[in-house]
């Protein structure tokens, strides 16, 4: 997302937020693993398809 000119905001305890190109998307930090679930790759690839970065 950084790579791409978005921002991303450490929020309240796991809570994140990441701003790309005038859209936002809040999400939860992956824990106790490290992977994201899947509506959560769901939801990422969304806004990048809301922002004309996906097809």
């Amino acid at each position: 997302m950084k790579a791409l000119g978005g921002s991303i905001s450490e929020r309240e305890g796991s809570r994140v937020k990441i701003e790309l190109k005038g859209e936002q998307w809040r999400c939860h930090r992956p824990h106790p693993g490290k992977e994201a679930k899947r509506y959560q790759v769901e939801e990422a690839r969304e806004l990048l398809e809301r922002v004309g970065v996906m097809p």
